[in-house]
C-alpha cells in the first residue's frame, strides 16, 4: 500500500516567472506510525517550467531526482525511508530545480511532524 501527498510547485500555465510553492500535505502537518511504515509519493506541479526540467524532490536527506512532463513530476519514497524518520521531531520535504542557478525558481519546503 502507499499514500501519496502532493508538493505544489504552482500551476501550468504560459508567460510570468517559473515560481514555486506548496501545498498542505493531505496527513495534515503530522505523519502518523501507519502513514509512516508505507511508500509516499510527492506529486510535484510546476509553474512555467518546461517539460524535461529536472527536479530535485529531497526528504531527511533522501534525494529523487524526477523530470517535468505536463506540469507534473511525482517521486516516491519507500516505507523503509518513510520509517527511518525519527519520532517526535520535525522534518521537511524539499523542491528545487536541479542545479539550481541564478534564473531558477526559489526551493519550495514544507514541514511535518512524526
Amino acid at each position: 500500500a502507499s499514500l501519496s501527498f502532493d508538493v505544489d510547485l504552482g500551476s501550468s500555465g504560459s508567460g510570468g516567472d517559473a515560481s514555486l510553492g506548496l501545498e498542505a500535505l493531505p496527513f495534515g502537518s503530522v505523519l502518523d506510525g501507519t502513514e509512516s511504515r508505507v511508500a509516499q509519493t510527492v506529486v510535484v506541479t510546476t509553474r512555467n517550467l518546461p517539460d524535461g526540467t529536472l527536479v530535485d524532490v529531497t526528504l531527511n536527506g533522501v534525494t529523487r531526482t524526477v523530470a517535468v512532463s505536463g506540469g507534473r513530476a511525482s517521486a516516491t519514497f519507500t516505507g523503509a525511508e518513510m520509517s527511518a524518520l525519527s519520532d517526535q521531531t520535525s522534518h521537511t520535504v524539499t523542491a528545487a530545480v536541479s542545479g539550481g542557478g541564478s534564473d531558477a525558481p526559489v526551493p519550495a519546503s514544507l514541514s511535518f511532524d512524526v
